[in-house]
């Protein structure tokens, strides 16, 4: 009699912790969802926000922040932003990959 109750206890017992596994799982899976529209919410305004500083300055602060100051007579353009001429890579013409 005592060997069956134990297994009845023991059953219960097991019963107990599956039911608890499930309800800890769930409540994760849940604080898991909110967290994602959380970071949804949070992209959503920094696409905003950039957008915003875009559209704040003028058109031509724009272009003259990308191509630089203007020097009277002078007919070379940059192509690109400085930090890609950063990165030079050594050609035949340009043996140090350094720009001038």
């Amino acid at each position: 009699m005592k060997q069956h109750t134990y297994n009845i206890q023991k059953d219960f017992l097991s019963i107990q912790n599956y039911y608890a596994v499930i309800f800890s799982v769930a409540s994760l899976e849940t604080a898991i969802i909110e967290k994602k529209k959380q970071v949804e919410h949070l992209v959503a305004e920094m696409k905003e926000a950039n957008l915003q500083s875009l559209s704040i300055a003028p058109p031509e602060d724009i272009r003259q922040i990308l191509e630089g100051p203007t020097k009277a007579g002078s007919t070379r353009k940059m192509i690109g932003s400085p930090r890609q001429l950063e990165n030079a890579v050594p050609t035949n013409k340009n043996p140090h990959g350094v720009w001038v």
